[in-house]
């Protein structure tokens, strides 16, 4: 019995077959997806169920610190898990060396919590219970941090560097308002991952916000008082 060797021919047809079935089976778009998970073992930029169905987010301890909440100007404490803080701490740090001043407005938050923004918000602007980035507590997001704000533009010149990822602003799947204002940290190795599969994208949006600079056109950031 002969056995028929596949040619390079042989290999496009197939390919090209497996592609048609897919883009038909699955609704029409074949999405690239960053692979790749953050220095606690979670995947960064898919839904992913962190709490619920027999799993328990690992938060550990998590660290206290003062935010300042974008609509009262008040203190508030904050919460994230230490490593979160630790390079929250640096990045708000170098950020300021830089005349750019970093408020968290949200950090850590329960089940609870996030069942209750739910049903509040609906899913365009919360994340289903236990699927929330919040929920393991290496989210913020950043008071006046918005699509045409010179902090937008320094974060995404530096964030990466420093291991954090805007999650919510370069994602592959769901019906999300975009979320210049959310930065998730990852780890610097994850987070040169994310910045490669998103490369043209993030790059573009620099040049966009570099220029709206040089015409006075971005927000501002200054120190609150």
């Amino acid at each position: 019995m002969k056995t028929k060797t596949l040619t390079l021919s042989n290999w496009k047809s197939i390919t090209l077959i497996l592609t048609f079935l897919t883009i038909n089976l699955f609704s029409g778009e074949l999405i690239a997806r960053p692979i790749a998970t953050d220095i606690f073992g979670y995947p960064i930029g898919q839904s992913y169920q962190y709490i619920g169905k027999g799993k328990k987010a690992s938060v550990g301890p998590l660290a206290t610190f003062t935010g300042y909440h974008s609509r009262t100007l008040k203190s508030t404490p904050m919460r994230l898990k230490k490593a979160a803080y630790q390079a929250f701490t640096n990045l708000r740090n170098q950020a300021r060396q830089e005349g750019i001043y970093l408020y968290v407005s949200f950090g850590y938050r329960s089940l609870a919590t996030q069942r209750k923004l739910y049903q509040q918000f609906g899913p365009r602007r919360a994340e289903k219970p236990g699927y929330s980035e919040h929920n393991i507590g290496t989210a913020i997001d950043l008071t006046r941090v918005t699509f045409q704000s010179e902090a937008f533009l320094w974060l995404l010149k530096k964030g990466f560097q420093l291991g954090w990822v805007p999650t919510y602003y370069y994602r592959s799947e769901g019906n999300f308002i975009r979320e210049p204002w959310h930065w998730r940290y990852v780890g610097s190795k994850a987070a040169q991952t994310f910045y490669q599969h998103w490369k043209k994208s993030i790059e573009r949006d620099k040049q966009r916000l570099t220029s709206l600079k040089r015409q006075g056109k971005l927000a501002k950031n200054r120190k609150l008082k």
